[in-house]
């Protein structure tokens, strides 16, 4: 799995050469690891037709002296990984059995468990191997007794809070922590460390909550078995808050009195050290600099993607308290986990690029620390921010009117619905036959009649003639697109059906994922549609972080949109392809507009249809030609 990354990334990037450190960073992994796997997938190339040089103080450079040879052994990595898929869900369970066992464990006792012979669970347990070892720990197996995972305390802890995190379907736990569990009272336990909170003046967003009692129930499960952290495993944060130290104490004493048991102060500083960049709170010598720094951050991100984040009160307060506790985290490398990652890079895909560039205005140092789904909490700041943008949009417009046949019944009905959209607007309701009546104060019109053959000065919305939530979304839609980019006519679905064309989709048999977005991507720029460097800013971004969503969609752009023409590339493949562990069907190269985040949204939402509907996304991959292509996404685009 992670073979193919490396030379994926290697192949995509020659003739340069790559630094070991990049390498750490994108695949999450030690530098130790790095070496190790480098040197075992030289041993692989000499008879696969590769080797990885390693050029001195510069890094590492794929050669390839076999394309027949090479492209046989990256096709087996990939089927590899397919079947890794496959056997996943058994190798987490087997993991957490191992770590929650705590004693020796028999591989007869496991096979028993998992419902298979003995020779597989040998066969998962030499793939767990590189888990334990990047988490620093060790499966030692020993003649009559069996295996148990050998390491220090708290990287089993930590290991163990990494497994519960994972989208399992069906954990399987050992029964000792299955009776833990129905003995502990979560409801109890979570009221308690929110009573502290407040007393305490500290705040804590739902998320992180969830992460603390993950922690607590846990520690509470170790010591009741007496698995103790050591001395030496627990240092001293050095962080003397006092809000922090009685919010530590107060859940120790509420463990103490419940649970009956003494916790020793390395137990207690390990607690505490959990607890840092967790909480919402600024040092008070630290806010002033912090406010300047977010400031002048987002005055650049508006700069480049015609936003104005700057003018967002709230959204800098939010950034104030995050960030502050965010840059804890990140010097002690100590990120979190966010369970809703997948949805928020979807969804928000719009402000990615934006919060990953603020956080580099920010802190570039500490910015190419940050972690996918740290990114994530910071990313989801912006989006509230953008909706607000947007809201104050709507109450911009001060004179709309809204034109249907007669001008009145089912108009009034509509002038109801349509002064809600725009709360500080005056709404005058018209005939037909009185578009006289329009004049140079009114902003907008929202028509229900075909208006195609007339020229006004200001915006139109055409809607069906009833009054319906869909009507309004529509014209709510059409005004956010409007600000974006100024038409007389504005149509939603018509926005996006207008960036597909025949010359730029495809049906194919490729295999290598990078490789198509190399492709597609300097198509458009030699057509002219894309500007000079896309292909290599589509590229960075996806080894940043991959746009390869759910359900085999994919929806790749550059780190900065700055279309000349802009268009959705499609390429639907006739074989599914992996990359990063994920199906691949179907990608939709986006290249739009400087600052068409809206655009990039609604793009977003027609995605999410698609994997919503997995009958209309097979459909959707099935199509023989454009015509039948543009004919399905345009219900999709309805749908959104």
């Amino acid at each position: 799995m992670r073979y193919g990354n490396i030379l994926n990334l290697l192949r995509t990037n020659l003739p340069n050469p790559i630094t070991r450190d990049y390498f750490c960073q994108k695949l999450n992994v030690s530098c130790r690891t790095v070496s190790s796997d480098i040197k075992k997938l030289n041993d692989a190339g000499k008879k696969n037709g590769f080797r990885i040089n390693n050029i001195r103080d510069k890094g590492y450079v794929l050669e390839i002296f076999d394309d027949k040879k090479f492209k046989e052994y990256t096709h087996q990595l990939r089927q590899v990984n397919t079947t890794m898929t496959d056997v996943r869900q058994r190798l987490f369970n087997l993991e957490i059995i191992l770590l929650l066992a705590g004693d020796f464990i028999t591989l007869k006792d496991l096979s028993e468990r998992f419902g298979v012979s003995v020779s597989t669970i040998k066969d998962d347990l030499k793939r767990t191997n590189q888990f334990f070892k990047e988490k620093n720990l060790k499966v030692v197996g020993k003649p009559h007794y069996g295996i148990y995972i050998s390491g220090n305390e708290r990287d089993k802890r930590q290991a163990i809070i990494d497994l519960f995190r994972m989208q399992l379907s069906a954990p399987v736990m050992t029964p000792e922590y299955i009776t833990f569990t129905q003995m502990i009272n979560g409801n109890e336990l979570r009221k308690a460390i929110e009573d502290s909170l407040r007393k305490n003046n500290l705040s804590i967003n739902d998320l992180l909550l969830k992460n603390v009692i993950e922690h607590v129930r846990l520690l509470i499960f170790r010591l009741l078995k007496k698995n103790y952290i050591s001395v030496s495993e627990s240092e001293d944060t050095g962080d003397g808050n006092d809000q922090v130290e009685m919010l530590v104490q107060d859940i120790v004493g509420y463990i103490e009195k419940t649970y009956g048991m003494d916790i020793p102060d390395f137990e207690v500083l390990y607690l505490k050290k959990q607890m840092i960049g967790k909480l919402s709170f600024v040092e008070t010598n630290q806010e002033q600099y912090l406010q300047k720094r977010i400031h002048q951050a987002l005055i650049k991100v508006d700069k480049s993607y015609q936003t104005n984040f700057e003018d967002d009160e709230e959204l800098q307060s939010f950034l104030l308290i995050h960030v502050a506790t965010l840059f804890k985290r990140l010097t002690t490398n100590h990120q979190l986990t966010n369970p809703l990652i997948d949805d928020v890079y979807v969804k928000y895909a719009n402000v990615i690029n934006a919060s990953l560039d603020f956080m580099h205005y920010l802190n570039k140092d500490l910015a190419h620390k940050l972690s996918k789904d740290e990114l994530g909490y910071v990313a989801i700041y912006f989006a509230a921010s953008l909706e607000r943008q947007k809201l104050l949009e709507m109450e911009n417009y001060r004179n709309v009117v809204v034109l249907t046949q007669d001008g009145r019944g089912a108009g009034y009905l509509l002038e109801t619905g349509i002064s809600r959209l725009f709360p500080k607007s005056k709404i005058k309701t018209i005939a037909t036959n009185e578009l006289y009546k329009i004049n140079s104060e009114d902003d907008l019109i929202v028509s229900t009649v075909d208006l195609s053959d007339q020229t006004f000065e200001i915006p139109v919305i055409e809607i069906d003639p009833i009054l319906s939530r869909d009507n309004l979304n529509r014209v709510e839609k059409s005004v956010r697109l409007l600000s974006e980019d100024p038409k007389q006519f504005v149509d939603e679905t018509q926005s996006l059906i207008r960036l597909f064309d025949s010359d730029n989709f495809h049906i194919c048999e490729d295999d290598d994922y990078l490789s198509i977005l190399k492709e597609r991507a300097q198509a458009l720029e030699q057509s002219g549609k894309a500007e000079f460097g896309y292909k290599d800013s589509v590229l960075e971004r996806e080894l940043k972080i991959s746009t390869v969503y759910e359900a085999g969609i994919a929806g790749p752009h550059p780190m900065n949109n700055v279309a000349r023409e802009e268009v959705i590339d499609v390429t639907i493949l006739k074989n599914p392809i992996h990359y990063k562990d994920k199906k691949i069907q179907i990608i939709f190269l986006i290249n739009i507009g400087r600052g068409h985040l809206t655009l990039h949204q609604e793009i977003s939402r027609m995605m999410i249809e698609l994997m919503k509907d997995k009958d209309l996304l097979k459909s959707v991959i099935q199509v023989r030609d454009y015509k039948e292509f543009l004919y399905k996404i345009t219900l999709a685009i309805k749908r959104s």
